[in-house]
C-alpha cells in the first residue's frame, strides 16, 4: 500500500512540475519576437545627426543629393545646411519621417535609406 501511495505522489509531483515548466516556456517564447524585432532595428548604423548650420560638409552633401535626386527638392549640392536645406528636410520629414523638426537623425536617415 505504501508503495502505491508513494508512486501516486511521485507521479503527481512529476505532472505538476512538468506543467509549471511548460507554462514558463510558453511565456518566454511569446516574448522573444518583440525582443528580436527591437534588436534588429538597433543593428542599423546611420550617419551622425546633423541640423541647420552644421559643419559636416560631406554629410550635408549626401543629404542634399538624396533630397535633390530622389525626392525632387532642387537643392544646390553645396554642403551648406542652410535655410533652403532645412525647409526641404522639414517638408521631407512631414511626409516620410516625422517629427518635422529639421534635424536629420536616425529616423530621417533611415527614411532616406542611408542606414545599413
Amino acid at each position: 500500500m505504501r508503495t502505491k501511495l508513494a508512486l501516486v505522489i511521485l507521479l503527481i509531483a512529476l505532472f505538476v512540475g512538468a506543467s509549471l515548466s511548460y507554462s514558463g516556456t510558453a511565456h518566454a517564447s511569446a516574448a522573444t519576437p518583440a525582443t528580436n524585432t527591437h534588436t534588429s532595428v538597433a543593428l542599423l548604423t546611420c550617419p551622425p545627426t546633423i541640423s541647420y548650420g552644421t559643419s559636416q560638409y560631406n554629410l550635408v552633401i549626401v543629404l542634399q543629393d538624396n533630397l535633390d535626386r530622389y525626392y525632387g527638392y532642387h537643392l544646390d549640392i553645396d554642403g551648406h545646411f542652410g535655410s533652403l536645406t532645412r525647409a526641404a528636410v522639414k517638408d521631407f520629414q512631414a511626409h516620410y519621417a516625422p517629427p518635422s523638426d529639421g534635424v536629420v537623425g536616425p529616423i530621417t536617415w533611415n527614411a532616406l535609406q542611408e542606414c545599413y
